[in-house]
């Protein structure tokens, strides 16, 4: 997930929890549509790892910052997206580096450690993309509760060791729209963040149908607007 640390170095409010009837999503028709509808739960099984390329605006106070995305995921286990400033090309790259339980930042070949907040929160926000696999929540250690309703959509909760406590939101196509989550700051790892997501349209790469875009706002305020040109799952 982009940081405004890399900005220039490189859905929404939550909602109030409903009440969820069902402990225990796997091998619920809500769950087993979506994974359909995606490719399919063995295709999302055997992803070992994601790639996009996209343009992307992060909103701060005081402006709204261009720029060009470039990203891998291993979910859960590492991560590296490099960015750079939209009217300055890729001259301009700074990258965010997690791998396992450390974390980097890179601008002309120099690498860094990351801050302890800063990787927490970073590790953080890259669990979503494998929550949004689906196919993890039916792994070990892993809990979830589904509200589904009557028209098909629902919310399905998680409880994963590798996340923090997510809310996934289907439409009545079980088609991914939204999540809801609280992830530690970037500045002191403890404060919360309200998070919500809103994914709209459809890409394809590897058999996987992916979200083309994604909108985040924190707090009840925009944050981050990410269009996906290129995705690839890799088995």
């Amino acid at each position: 997930m982009l940081s405004r640390r890399l900005i220039l170095a490189a859905p929404f409010a939550l909602a109030a929890r409903p009440a969820f009837a069902v402990s225990g999503a796997c091998g619920s028709p809500l769950l087993n549509q979506a994974m359909a509808r995606m490719g399919g739960a063995e295709r999302l099984k055997a992803v070992r790892a994601l790639r996009w390329t996209g343009r992307a605006r992060i909103f701060t106070t005081e402006r709204t910052v261009a720029v060009g995305v470039s990203t891998m995921v291993r979910p859960f286990e590492a991560a590296r997206s490099d960015t750079w400033l939209a009217d300055e090309g890729p001259a301009s790259t700074r990258s965010l580096i997690v791998e396992g339980a450390q974390g980097f930042t890179e601008r002309s070949g120099q690498k860094q450690p990351m801050p302890a907040a800063m990787l927490a929160h970073e590790r953080q926000q890259y669990a979503l993309y494998g929550l949004m696999l689906l196919a993890p929540l039916c792994g070990p250690g892993v809990e979830t509760w589904l509200a589904a309703e009557a028209d098909g959509s629902g919310r399905l909760e998680i409880a994963h060791p590798g996340a923090p406590r997510t809310t996934l939101v289907f439409d009545p196509g079980a088609r991914l729209i939204g999540a809801e989550n609280r992830v530690v700051s970037p500045d002191d790892g403890v404060t919360e963040v309200a998070q919500d997501f809103a994914f709209s349209g459809e890409i394809e790469g590897g058999g996987v149908r992916w979200p083309r875009t994604m909108a985040i706002r924190q707090n009840g305020a925009p944050y981050f607007e990410l269009v996906l040109e290129t995705f690839a799952a890799e088995m």
